[in-house]
């Protein structure tokens, strides 16, 4: 509750900006449109639970024309055709289609038994026409190449699309009726569906050591195999589950580790077979994010580029993918399901990479593993802000979701040898090289100081035998470092509440530690203490107008306060040097605000006219009037 309440106010706060009249406009439609759907969500479910009670019949056949029922893979032949005459009626049409398996007997098939039909994509609307959900005929489920939504399975593709694909384009005819895969594809994908699918659910011994059980299995699928690895020539010697993954393996059958993580959260036996997770070989975090065609369409790249940034993560380089790298990723990444998913409209098949570094990896919270067992940093769920962003200005009909991103370095990893050459991959981990190696800290660290990490890393060190205070900075940020080193290095000699500088480079500083009493104190004595000293930071500001310079984001955390009463400025990432320098002290930047045209750097969540003496100090220090400001 008390983040809509945050996100209200934000939205009344950005009314003078025109994307943000468009996304005040669009939430308060989109939330009478979620409210609706909502309602209309409860009463299909509770439509929906009263169907299921209702057996198979002539009742619920009827009852069916009034009722509004959804299902997913599951469909019924219309009573206008015998089995027979559908699949003649689907030949005829020329849709590519195979029954996956249990055809032998056809059209006979026993009572209560499905009909599993693998569909090409683009003839799912033609073979729908032949289709019902009225449960009166043939049971069918049908599933996609792709795993479009409604023929889909647990939300990823039946069999990995391209071996699905595969098996349509070589299928068979039995009886010269009904399409099925040839013998090898039938060998395949029946060990596909035992392993994958089936699980411990199949009864065989799991590694070969322990007793299969065929009589409490729906099949006995050791048999089963045998017989289609006969007709295929094929030898199989392990028939346990274990070693059908491995024949699987062998015969590059496997779908990919994010899919295969997918599967195995329905069972240990499946999620047995995952890879030991691999530890990446550097101390941050690497994350791929997939850009979807969408994206590039709308023009939302800078957009992605920016939140990325904005939210720590260090983007080593953006790859435009051609046609055979997009195919390869289409097919081999998210488990090749590149649908609308639970938004309005698709983001499209994947069309670049984003490849990103994070210096600080995040620890997600039990509440985000929950959901996402294998994501190992936090930040990658950004993709949900740049989701939010771009849709907070589309209407719910419109709302689409254009990235994906890889849940830890294992996938990652596996993204970009999908997509990149070896030399691309080489030259992104050497870039991460060169960032860790800048990045490490040679002297004895005494303590890790808490900030955000946005642009550099603090840290208190032994340096010559006494503690001082390195800052180090990301790759890119040496601007920021070169400003800080310029205040302590010119104004250290000029002004006593700038320490000196110890030492520089072209990616940290090092200055004195200094006992800050504020930390100690608590709210009261914190405000207290502050007023107190209200002319010497009023004096500091001033010093800093007069050389022509403003500090830009000057708040209380940059002051500190030793146990002598001295105040000791720091941090001066954002010093400005003013082209046109204003009036007077009163219309500085750091007391007055930033102008609408301001196009220096800023911090991060700095908004308007950003830090001002009245938004930022008159809590603290009261009115500027009971200061002496000619000093």
């Amino acid at each position: 509750m008390k983040r809509k309440i945050i996100k209200l106010i934000l939205l009344f706060l950005n009314l003078r900006t025109q994307r943000g009249r468009r996304v005040f406009l669009v939430f308060w439609v989109n939330l009478i449109l979620k409210i609706k759907r909502r309602l209309k969500l409860k009463v299909t479910k509770l439509l929906s639970k009263v169907f299921g009670l209702i057996p198979n019949g002539a009742l619920k056949s009827k009852l069916y024309k009034f009722l509004s029922v959804s299902g997913s893979a599951r469909r019924y032949i219309k009573k206008d055709y015998t089995i027979e005459s559908f699949f003649e009626e689907l030949n005829r049409a020329g849709l590519g289609y195979v029954i996956l398996r249990w055809y032998e007997n056809l059209p006979e098939i026993q009572a209560g038994e499905d009909i599993d039909i693998l569909i090409r994509d683009q003839d799912i609307a033609r073979i729908n026409s032949y289709l019902t959900r009225d449960p009166s005929g043939q049971a069918i489920d049908l599933y996609s190449v792709s795993g479009l939504r409604g023929t889909d399975y647990h939300s990823t593709p039946y069999i990995a699309p391209h071996l699905a694909q595969d098996i349509i384009d070589n299928k068979a005819y039995h009886k010269n009726i009904y399409a099925v895969p040839n013998d090898m594809h039938a060998l395949l994908s029946m060990a596909y569906h035992v392993v994958f699918h089936k699980g411990s659910q199949s009864m065989l011994s799991y590694d070969g050591t322990s007793d299969a059980n065929a009589q409490k299995a729906d099949h006995d699928y050791v048999s089963v195999l045998k017989e289609l690895a006969q007709k295929a020539h094929i030898e199989i010697n392990d028939y346990s589950f274990l070693g059908l993954f491995e024949f699987l393996k062998n015969h590059g059958w496997v779908p990919e580790n994010d899919t295969l993580r997918l599967y195995g959260q329905r069972g240990e036996w499946i999620a047995s077979l995952l890879p030991k997770p691999q530890k990446a070989p550097f101390k941050g975090s690497l994350i791929t994010f997939v850009i979807r065609k969408w994206a590039l369409d709308n023009n939302k790249m800078d957009d992605v580029l920016y939140i990325l940034k904005r939210n720590n993560l260090d983007v080593l380089g953006v790859y435009n993918l051609d046609e055979e790298q997009q195919m390869r990723a289409k097919y081999h990444i998210r488990g090749g399901k590149w649908d609308r998913g639970s938004f309005s409209k698709s983001g499209g098949d994947p069309v670049a990479l984003v490849v990103c570094y994070n210096y600080h990896p995040k620890e997600p919270s039990d509440k985000v593993k929950k959901n996402y067992p294998y994501l190992e940093d936090a930040r990658a769920h950004v993709k949900h802000k740049i989701r939010d962003h771009i849709n907070e200005e589309l209407f719910l009909s419109q709302q689409v979701n254009p990235i994906h991103a890889s849940d830890n370095f294992e996938e990652a990893l596996d993204y970009l040898k999908v997509c990149l050459t070896q030399a691309e991959i080489n030259h992104i981990s050497m870039q991460i090289q060169i960032r860790e190696q800048l990045y490490q800290t040679q002297h004895e660290v005494l303590e890790v100081l808490s900030a955000d990490n946005t642009r550099s890393k603090t840290e208190k060190i032994l340096y010559n035998g006494v503690p001082a205070v390195k800052k180090t900075f990301k790759v890119g940020c040496e601007e920021f470092c070169a400003r800080e080193a310029f205040v302590y290095e010119e104004f250290s000699s000029k002004a006593e509440f700038i320490p000196k500088l110890l030492e520089k480079s072209d990616n940290y500083i090092i200055i004195p530690w200094v006992d800050d009493i504020l930390k100690e104190l608590n709210p009261s004595e914190y405000k207290k203490t502050l007023k107190q000293h209200g002319q010497d930071i009023i004096n500091a500001m001033k010093f800093f107008y007069d050389e022509g310079y403003a500090l830009i984001g000057f708040y209380d955390q940059n002051v500190m306060i030793t146990d002598q009463g001295k105040v000791v400025l720091i941090d001066f990432e954002f010093l400005y040097k003013y082209q046109d320098k204003p009036a007077s002290f009163l219309q500085s930047y750091d007391i007055a605000g930033l102008p609408k045209d301001f196009e220096g750097d800023t911090p991060r969540g700095i908004k308007g006219k950003g830090h001002t003496y009245k938004n930022t100090w008159k809590r603290y220090l009261g009115s500027i009037g009971q200061y002496q400001l000619d000093k």
